[in-house]
Order: structure tokens, then sequence, then C-alpha cells
């Protein structure tokens, strides 16, 4: 069965953040969240990992290089929120360099059937295992031009034989106003597009498939 994994739907955007600009306080001065019992991790010990905030149904990480906002439960209306918090962030520090955005989901097939398996069919296999060698994943990559832009595919299936789909979709920006660009269009278009590909390419029913499924 396909499920959509939703604890792994993010926006990324790549850049070079200073990371000491965020916090409970700037966020909430700057409308970002009114939770009063919004958390935060920083890992004091390890210089680089990202700082981590939890608030409104929301996790924001934000390192030196990277901004990730995930949502914990994905609905319409919290991935709205995320997208809105990406813009506004982005509007609020301008003169941050930034390089690309990027639109993830992934999608997981726990019982595939033989079409889809054997993509990963590779003509070295047969050789690996004569040879003692035990395969415990296979991942294909791909970069698509399609309508939405450029998207990052890849397939994976590991020792379980379940099928991982994930899709990102990647824009290079040059400044704010491209990067904000990338979400003038509702970011579940995103998510359509990642179902259609499923439907028309790998013969998938996707009527069941819905945003908030966990694997």
């Amino acid at each position: 069965m396909l499920v959509h994994d939703s604890d792994n739907l993010s926006i990324v955007i790549l850049g070079t953040w200073n990371a000491r600009i965020f916090s409970p306080q700037w966020l909430k001065k700057n409308g970002i969240s009114t939770d009063e019992s919004m958390t935060i991790e920083a890992g004091l010990d390890v210089p680089g990992l990202p700082l981590r905030f939890t608030f409104d149904n929301v996790v924001l990480n934000v390192s030196s290089l990277s901004l990730v906002l995930n949502v914990k439960e994905a609905t319409p209306e919290s991935i709205g929120r995320i997208q809105k918090i990406a813009v506004n962030i982005l509007k609020l520090l301008p003169h941050t360099p930034i390089k690309a955005v990027g639109i993830n989901f992934q999608f997981i097939e726990s019982e595939p059937d033989y079409d889809n398996i054997k993509i990963f069919d590779l003509s070295d296999s047969g050789e690996m295992s004569d040879n003692g060698l035990k395969i415990n994943r296979t991942s294909i990559k791909r970069e698509i031009l399609c309508d939405l832009g450029t998207l990052n595919f890849t397939i994976s299936m590991d020792a379980d034989s379940n099928i991982l789909y994930n899709f990102n979709f990647h824009k290079e920006t040059k400044d704010f106003e491209t990067s904000c660009a990338v979400f003038d269009d509702d970011v579940l278009i995103f998510f359509e597009k990642s179902k259609q590909i499923l439907s028309d390419v790998y013969k998938y029913n996707i009527e069941g498939v819905s945003l908030w499924q966990k694997y």
C-alpha cells in the first residue's frame, strides 16, 4: 500500500543564515508565533548543530547553512502555515544570501508489485549475490525538468523490499525576492504533482493517498 510519509515533508531554504538572530523572543516579536509553549533545543556542546524551535504544530530548524520547516501533524492548514512562515522570515531578513529553495515529499510502498520491484533489477545484482554481497539498499536518482521546475527524484528499495519515492522540487535563487516567488503558488501543487507522477509513471491508484498520512 502506498502512503505519504508526512514526517519527511519539509521546506528547505539553503543560504548563509545567522542562526544567532533566532530566539523565542525574536519569533514572537516579528509575528512568527505567539505560542507560549514554544520549545527550543540547541546543540550547545556541538558547534554547527541547528537550533530547533517547536511551536504551533511547526518545527523550525536553523543552522548556518539552512533553514528547514517541518510540521508535526500534516494538514492543509499546517502546510499553509510553514509556507507563510518561510516567506515572512525571508522578508524579515532580506540581506541573507540565499542559494536555493526546496520542497520535499516522501512516499513509501510497503507491498510493491513486480513491475515496480523490477526497476531495481540492475545488471550487476546477480554477480553481487554470487559473490556473497548482500544489497541493503538500492537507489536510483534523477534530475528531471517538469512544469514546476527542477525535480530531484530518488527511488530507493531497502532490504525489506520497501520502496521509497523521494521528491525534491528544487529552485536555485539569487535573492530574497526570487526566493519568495517560489511560494507565490500554494506548495500543495507540488504534492499534487508528486501524486500525478506516481499515478502516470508508476501506475499507482493515488485516490486514497492523503497529505496527513504517516508511515
